[in-house]
């Protein structure tokens, strides 16, 4: 939401019952962003060794996404705490920007990495070289 105020109208606007959904959600987001992070970082490393030295600024792009998904599900980690505070009435703006900010630099982070592994494997599939092996046949 951004805002104290927005967040207390969202959590007013649910019932118990929606409180509930939201705290497990908030609990099973934990086990989530370890395994997208271990995903994507093992994606984009993959496609960076198989794009080859003749690519390099797209290797090196593939390395520096894939150590970007720790951060980001350290961002992600830090993202649900707060959310998790404000769902039990903690009524600190702090909380929800602090959710707001950390979600933004996550999905960036994030967003890049899968779009690198779209853009890698695309990039591989339409101008093969001989070092892009096992993804090119």
């Amino acid at each position: 939401s951004g805002s104290l105020p927005r967040a207390r109208q969202i959590l007013a606007s649910w019932d118990a019952d929606r409180k509930i959904i939201a705290a497990l959600s908030l609990g099973i987001a934990y086990l989530f962003l370890v395994a997208y992070a271990l995903f994507i970082s093992n994606a984009c490393t993959y496609l960076a060794g198989a794009l080859g030295k003749r690519r390099f600024f797209l290797v090196k792009t593939g390395f520096l996404l894939a150590w970007a998904q720790f951060p980001a599900a350290l961002l992600d980690a830090i993202e649900n705490a707060a959310l998790i505070r404000l769902l039990l009435g903690d009524g600190q703006d702090l909380y929800a920007r602090m959710a707001w900010g950390c979600a933004g630099i996550k999905f960036t982070l994030v967003g890049a990495g899968l779009a690198y592994m779209v853009l890698g494997f695309l990039t591989a599939k339409i101008f093969p070289t001989g070092a892009d092996q096992g993804i090119s046949n």
